[in-house]
């Protein structure tokens, strides 16, 4: 088994696509995808040094790739073969590559199961990590919906708060981004997300809240965040945003802890997923954690059904 890395973009992009994502799921396949490639490599995230395989040995073939977001390397594409040693070869290359970074990640998809760590191609994926020193941080589910599967469902939730659009007088006027970490600060404690849980313990609840709030932003718009708004205080928020595509993610919801357990959660949902759909998306993706039970619910309410689990590891 020679162990080797293309030498140039289209030699990458060939090499990815003669490949079928192990485990094998739509969410997958669309990363293996001409226009993901093609897209990813544009940006720069993807390149021909942060893709391994295999040749030589029949039989004997697999592949691993990154990509590489700012300072955080991210190990999204994974081919495994089922051979043991051929398998420790391209994650200890991976590893290796990850190790150079402050903070890394292997992501992957799987089938959508009560229990995805159960299953034999996922035990494998890990099994293969672990020996390199990952550990499973949280499993989620992932959703890939068609906007037309869930739009009944969500137009029969009723809003019981008001909504208010972040950005709509000024989107350079700093109260906006100040009344989310606001809200933040008492949305954080007592999350159910693991990255949540994880944020607060390690910097603190006001710095958490203010890290997060830059996260968001730097992602999308502010236009994208909707206050709820009950009796004129802030009672949660959720982010929302269309492409031209025609996809359109729902990024984030929360809820402040004294708001809890009254269902806003699936409204927030369901009001994304009635704006979303309006506005003519017909795909429409998201995630929660597995053990986040009442998120979960509102995405159920709301009409979605988990497409896909989602396995997230970390170094140890």
């Amino acid at each position: 088994m020679h162990l080797f890395s293309p030498a140039s973009r289209t030699e990458a992009i060939d090499l990815i696509s003669s490949h079928t994502p192990v485990p094998d799921t739509p969410g997958q396949r669309l990363l293996f995808a001409q226009p993901s490639l093609d897209r990813l490599f544009d940006k720069g995230q993807r390149a021909p040094e942060r893709v391994w395989a295999l040749r030589g040995d029949p039989g004997v073939g697999g592949l691993i790739a990154a990509r590489l977001l700012g300072d955080f390397a991210l190990i999204d594409m994974i081919a495994m073969p089922r051979v043991e040693a051929a398998a420790a070869l391209l994650v200890d290359a991976a590893t290796a590559w990850a190790r150079g970074y402050p903070e890394a990640e292997a992501s992957f998809e799987a089938d959508a199961v009560a229990e995805p760590l159960a299953d034999p191609g996922v035990a494998r994926v890990v099994t293969a990590f672990g020996r390199a020193g990952w550990r499973v941080h949280v499993t989620r589910r992932h959703y890939h919906v068609a906007a037309a599967d869930v739009a009944a469902a969500s137009a029969a939730v009723p809003l019981s708060v008001h909504l208010e659009r972040a950005g709509s007088a000024d989107p350079a006027d700093p109260a906006d981004p100040a009344r989310l970490v606001a809200l933040l600060e008492r949305v954080l404690p007592g999350s159910l997300d693991v990255r949540d849980q994880d944020l607060v313990a390690r910097v603190g609840l006001a710095q958490a809240a203010a890290e997060q709030a830059t996260d968001l932003l730097d992602s999308d718009p502010i236009e994208c965040i909707r206050f709820a708004v009950i009796d004129g205080v802030d009672a949660g928020f959720a982010s929302w945003v269309a492409l031209p595509s025609g996809s359109a993610y729902v990024v984030a919801v929360g809820v402040a802890v004294e708001h809890r357990g009254r269902g806003l959660g699936g409204e927030l949902v369901a009001a994304a997923t009635r704006d979303l759909v309006a506005a003519g998306a017909h795909t429409l993706i998201a995630d929660t954690d597995d053990d986040n039970l009442a998120m979960i619910g509102g995405f159920e309410r709301a009409g979605w059904q988990p497409t896909s689990a989602r396995i997230d590891l970390t170094l140890g």
